[in-house]
């Protein structure tokens, strides 16, 4: 396969987003309370609370999802000990969170709406072994869409989380 000029500059800048974000991670430090401002006052409380809970709880994980980034960027905001793997439905959206301290974003197409993608995406990150079923893990995700912001912060095993198949 053959990669366009285009294509390669694309993919050079994303391996440079990368480097850049591992280099950062290296000297991470835990929780910043600093005042986050966030239009939708309950997605910024409950970001701040995912992160406090997760690390008195020792979590191993913050999931969540975003198509602005908005609520990931909240996170990362209060610097957590606990990498957050962000579901993003727009891949400009993802590039830019690669570069936002303790983000792992992951693409999500559109079509995964109709499912829970929450839900797809933890079963993806226990495959990808980033952390395993039985580790204490927070989700910070909304019932009402990911156009309305976060609504619920949920702490269970990762196994608890999955879809069942009967």
């Amino acid at each position: 396969m053959e990669l366009k000029g285009s294509e390669l500059t694309k993919n050079n800048k994303d391996k440079n987003f990368i480097r850049i974000a591992g280099e950062v991670e290296a000297d991470r430090t835990s929780f910043l309370d600093t005042p986050y401002l966030l239009d939708n006052k309950v997605t910024a409380y409950l970001a701040k609370s995912a992160v406090k809970a997760s690390m008195r709880l020792n979590t191993r994980a913050i999931v969540a999802d975003s198509i602005s980034g908005q609520t990931i960027l909240a996170i990362a905001a209060y610097r957590g000990d606990n990498p957050i793997y962000a579901q993003i439905y727009d891949e400009q959206v993802m590039r830019v969170m690669a570069l936002s301290f303790g983000v792992f974003p992951d693409f999500i197409e559109r079509r995964d709406f109709d499912a829970d993608p929450i839900k797809k995406a933890i079963q993806r990150l226990v495959d990808q072994g980033k952390f395993e079923v039985g580790d204490l893990i927070t989700v910070l995700a909304g019932h009402f869409g990911c156009d309305h912001g976060a609504s619920y912060i949920e702490i269970s095993t990762a196994e608890s989380m999955i879809p069942r198949v009967l």
